[in-house]
């Protein structure tokens, strides 16, 4: 245990100003006040208390800017009268809440003095408390899924131009081609100086420089919502808030805002001013702080300083809108909030904000080591500390509005800043070949276009889901050309991140996963297509097992259906019958239709093998072009009717009854001809 020094706390400044503070306190009618700090001053702990109670009182009587300077003063020198009392009672912790607080609140007058002290009871503080016993480190990183991260982004995430990004970029480069033109820019490689960047993923290190510290955070969704409030709190207890998984949105803690290094100095040393902060002649406004845990977002908004943000634990999704478009991003008309929008961009209300819908912004992700530089800023994040310097210039660089959207995005590839753009195409093919439009109607009571297969195609291949996660190159799929192409937008997520997603996704997207009418390839081609451009494919297409189901018929439909799952699952390619015209009855001299025979012992490969045999013969020796796919229609169309009428014939079954077991038998007795392994 240390021991206490005998002269206690020094504070030079508040003992040669001590007088002209009184005197001003007294010109601004603090009489009461003057009279209890003159007692306090002699050492008295509770007109210290009362003094401070009384200062406070004055720095919330009314807004922040009109409380008088002297009073912030006056609210410093009785912290210092405080932590004076509690050091000398050996009252470590209790003191420097009292230095902080004087820190935070107080004004500049008697900062020195507040620092000093503070250096002394940190000192004598972590004799006895927050010593690592282990000295292990102990990190932040949590571990996250692209999958997981592309769902928590914003709908459109990296669908439009991204932030560009560069490597040791000159100081003559920065201003000529970023900040006088008002670019965007992210600047890797220029903090790998920095003591932070090893000491700030240390949870231990944290704790152990400031966990005894007090500190502002904001509590709840955002600044915006009705149940945002501030505290008070110890760093340490800051960050087990932020490490906890159990807390709301309605709990978040945000430290956000604040100049945490003019209150720590131990963590100002861990960080380096950059030269970029000091072209075209300004000045720093402020260095400020942001760390906060998963599910903190900064709503759209725009700051009236240029900044330099410096990511230094995390990383950050970021977005920005064009300052012209200010107007359709619904800007608050009230005058404390008109630098932010009304649009929540994780929920957008289409009919209350339309124009929002389809404007262009940049994105980008902002890994740790890296600075981006723009004019306005928003943001999001999952255990994230970054830092904000604001300048003051001269230049106009106001082109930027942006959401930045703090997301502990731990784990994100750097490729994610790529620059290549990338179109994206849903290609969709009918597995029936026009067979589900000729007889839907008389099977199902419903008009049915086709029985849709789809395959997303980007990055010149066609990823689909049959039998597992397919590629092929595009336009040469088992399933040949496609019915129809719809175009889906464009992408900037390289080719490496999106394999990267399919393989965490691959799991749930397995042979054995697949159901024709739950989980099929239109299932995998959605959700990769939400992920690559944040759009969904055609609804009908997604609606069509519904569709097929809810029908008369749909039911007594089950077991082609599962024959048809086991053929898509086994990674096959289903096709409609084949029939060659031989196979086809052929009216004799008489007037009768004969039919060929066959080998009802033969299996279903020789047999399909014969049709195909006979069927290329057939072709070879007239030069006819038969329209094969045409006698395969007649034939089912003939077959149904006259098992239809057969059914009748007994009279023990109604129309529609007779209807699905004519259907049935005639599906079940060509289903072996229904595949063609891929």
């Amino acid at each position: 245990m240390s021991a206490v020094p005998a002269n206690g706390l020094d504070t030079p400044v508040l003992n040669s100003k001590l007088s002209q503070l009184l005197q001003r306190v007294t010109e601004a009618g603090g009489y009461a006040f003057a009279s209890i700090a003159t007692r306090a001053a002699t050492g008295d702990p509770r007109a210290a208390e009362a003094s401070r109670e009384m200062a406070w009182e004055q720095l919330h009587s009314g807004p922040w800017h009109s409380v008088l300077p002297v009073w912030r003063d006056a609210y410093a020198m009785s912290c210092l009268y405080v932590a004076k009392n509690h050091f000398t009672s050996r009252e470590f912790a209790l003191a420097i809440k009292a230095l902080d607080m004087g820190l935070i609140m107080g004004g500049l007058t008697l900062r020195d003095d507040l620092n000093s002290c503070i250096r002394k009871v940190s000192s004598a503080l972590r004799g006895e408390e927050f010593r690592d016993a282990t000295g292990k480190k102990s990190e932040w990183y949590q571990h996250f899924t692209l999958s997981e991260v592309a769902k928590s982004l914003p709908s459109k995430s990296f669908s439009c131009r991204t932030v560009e990004k560069k490597c040791s970029l000159s100081m003559e480069g920065f201003l000529q081609q970023h900040f006088l033109p008002g670019s965007p820019v992210i600047i890797s490689d220029s903090m790998t100086h920095w003591p932070a960047m090893e000491r700030w993923n240390d949870v231990n290190y944290l704790k152990r420089v400031s966990g005894f510290r007090t500190v502002p955070v904001e509590v709840g969704k955002n600044y915006l919502s009705p149940e945002w409030r501030q505290e008070l709190i110890t760093f340490s207890d800051f960050i087990e808030r932020v490490q906890s998984s159990k807390c709301s949105s309605a709990d978040t803690v945000y430290l956000a805002q604040h100049q945490l290094f003019e209150q720590i100095n131990e963590l100002r040393q861990d960080i380096v001013i950059p030269d970029y902060c000091f072209v075209g002649g300004g000045e720093i406004r402020s260095v400020n702080a942001w760390f906060g845990p998963a599910g903190t977002v900064t709503p759209l908004h725009h700051d009236p300083h240029h900044n330099l943000l410096a990511q230094v634990v995390g990383k950050k999704y970021i977005r920005l809108y064009h300052s012209s478009l200010s107007d359709d991003l619904y800007p608050y008309s009230e005058s404390m909030l008109c630098n932010s929008s009304q649009v929540d961009l994780d929920s957008i209300d289409e009919k209350e904000f339309p124009r929002i819908v389809d404007l262009e912004f940049m994105d980008c992700v902002l890994e740790e080591g890296t600075r981006t530089e723009h004019a306005k800023f928003i943001e999001r994040l999952k255990i994230c500390l970054d830092i904000l310097q604001r300048l003051q210039v001269n230049s106009a660089l106001e082109n930027y509005l942006c959401q930045l959207s703090l997301c502990n995005l731990l784990g994100y590839h750097e490729t994610y800043m790529a620059e290549e753009v990338y179109k994206v195409t849903l290609n969709v093919y009918d597995l029936s070949q026009g067979l589900a439009r000729q007889l839907s109607t008389s099977l199902l009571g419903k008009s049915i276009e086709g029985i849709w297969h789809t395959g997303v195609s980007v990055y010149g291949n066609e990823y689909y889901f049959g039998g597992g996660i397919q590629v092929d190159p595009a336009g040469s799929t088992p399933y040949g050309t496609p019915l129809k192409v719809v175009d889906l937008g464009v992408t900037h997520l390289p080719k490496d991140v999106f394999e990267a997603y399919l393989h965490e996704i691959g799991p749930r997207y397995t042979a054995e996963c697949y159901n024709l009418l739950t989980h099929n390839c239109n299932n995998f081609s959605n959700e990769i297509a939400q992920f690559l451009v944040g759009t969904s494919i055609p609804e009908y297409i997604l609606n069509l097992p519904n569709e097929i189901m809810s029908s008369p018929m749909g039911a007594l439909m089950m077991p082609m259906i599962q024959q048809l799952e086991s053929t898509l699952r086994s990674g096959a390619v289903p096709r409609p019958p084949q029939f060659s015209p031989s196979a086809i009855a052929q009216p004799t001299a008489s007037g009768k239709a004969s039919t060929p025979t066959t080998n009802k012992e033969e299996s279903p490969k020789k047999e399909e093998h014969n049709v195909k045999k006979e069927t290329a013969e057939s072709l070879n020796s007239t030069g006819a072009t038969q329209d094969t796919l045409g006698s395969a229609r007649s034939k089912v169309q003939e077959e149904i009717s006259m098992e239809f009428a057969a059914i009748m014939a007994t009279g023990a079954f109604r129309a529609s009854e007779a209807a699905a077991m004519a259907t049935r038998r005639v599906m079940q007795r060509y289903g072996q001809l229904n595949t063609a392994q891929g």
